[in-house]
């Protein structure tokens, strides 16, 4: 019992079709088939009591024809699925059309999948749309499973089962497939009727869809992920235990001058890069108005989230060190280094960032260095401050 047997409605798992289960699990939404776009899910059923799960790539009128939105004209809709049977198959297009417009003549121009049920159903035409991962809904999932995990507990029900299915109804099989009944007579094959298993209600169409290999199919992907998965985890275990992030400047004005920009906190919205990003965030000082012992706290949105700061030392005119402490959105104990470094009427400036890297710092330095994730907010910082220096 899992999202496959939500998305393939084995019998216990009270799912309508694809959307349905993504929408249980926070990964989705369910939509009206009248207002899907291109990339849609569609669980669709025929008239002969199969069923199918595709990918919908445009509305259709009775010739085939692209129709740019819902309206009278339509009478089906172009997709891309697996195709074919168990034996013999792989993935195609098809133009599917409704059962209550005539199926059309065979084309050159596209194959048939004739028959399909019209309705708005969602539990005869279940449509809906995948979110980007980032939109996600952990908390939606982990609450859908805890209750997946109730159910097996107390029905002692398996998980997800070849047995479950009837692949008799599970079709990717369609009017233009080679070989056939279905293919010699251009129209759909008529099997014996049936209650179905999932409705109270005589089963015009298996709300189920195909199953074509479904079982090795996830096999290999979920090998892949894990496959993927232990590459990123072995590469983050290849790094560095500890980074460091310098930039310099060159102002124009003394270091005395300069160096209030920094020991005071209260100076630093003049300047820091961060200061800017979200309007609402909370600042909190405590402990000494400026220098050593000064202590600046914030809380803020997911682009600043939550972190402390401490100055532990000034040395007039040329350092200043600050204890630097993120809280959110996860825990890390850092180092920051002010110099500032006299030449003529310029001043050298330094700033350099030290600090563990622990095993989620790893991980996203597999994709992006700590250098490059914030160097460009340092090398923002520092224009910043010359500029507020040099006025």
């Amino acid at each position: 019992m899992d999202l496959r047997a939500q998305i393939w409605i084995v019998k216990h798992s009270t799912s309508q079709g694809t959307a349905h289960a993504l929408q249980k699990f926070g990964m989705g939404t369910v939509r009206d088939f009248r207002d899907i776009t291109p990339g849609a899910f569609v669980n669709l059923n025929r008239n002969n009591r199969t069923g199918h799960a595709v990918i919908f790539l445009g509305y259709l009128d009775a010739r085939g024809k692209p129709v740019a939105r819902y309206d009278d004209a339509v009478a089906g809709f172009r997709y891309f699925s697996s195709q074919g049977n168990e034996t013999s198959g792989g993935f195609g297009y098809r133009h599917a059309f409704f059962s209550d417009v005539p199926c059309p003549a065979p084309s050159a121009h596209f194959k048939r999948d004739c028959g399909v049920i019209r309705s708005f159903d969602p539990l005869f035409l279940n449509a809906g749309i995948m979110w980007h991962p980032a939109d996600w809904i952990a908390e939606k999932a982990l609450d859908q499973l805890s209750k997946e995990a109730y159910h097996l507990k107390h029905s002692k029900t398996d998980m997800l089962k070849e047995g479950e299915f009837d692949s008799t109804f599970f079709s990717g099989e369609t009017t233009d497939n080679q070989g056939g009944a279905s293919a010699r007579s251009g129209r759909p094959v008529p099997r014996p009727g049936r209650q179905c298993p999932f409705i109270p209600l005589p089963c015009h169409a298996n709300l189920a869809p195909h199953h074509y290999r479904g079982d090795n199919m996830i096999k290999k992907i979920g090998i892949g992920l894990l496959a993927i998965i232990a590459i990123i985890c072995g590469l983050a275990m290849t790094k560095p235990d500890s980074y460091t992030v310098t930039r310099s400047i060159t102002i124009k004005a003394p270091p005395e001058k300069i160096i209030g920009l920094v020991s005071d906190f209260h100076q630093w919205p003049t300047w820091s890069p961060w200061e800017k990003l979200d309007p609402n965030m909370v600042r909190t000082h405590s402990g000494a108005a400026s220098g050593k012992g000064a202590v600046y706290h914030w809380k803020g949105n997911d682009d600043v989230g939550e972190g402390r700061m401490e100055i532990t030392d000034v040395a007039m005119p040329g350092k200043v060190l600050i204890k630097l402490d993120f809280i959110d959105p996860f825990e890390s104990n850092n180092t920051t280094e002010f110099t500032f470094v006299p030449q003529g009427e310029t001043t050298t400036v330094t700033w350099t960032m030290t600090g563990p890297m622990q095993f989620m710092t790893k991980l996203m330095s597999v994709f992006s260095s700590m250098d490059a994730m914030i160097g460009k907010d340092f090398e923002k910082g520092l224009a910043q401050m010359k500029t507020a220096a040099e006025k």
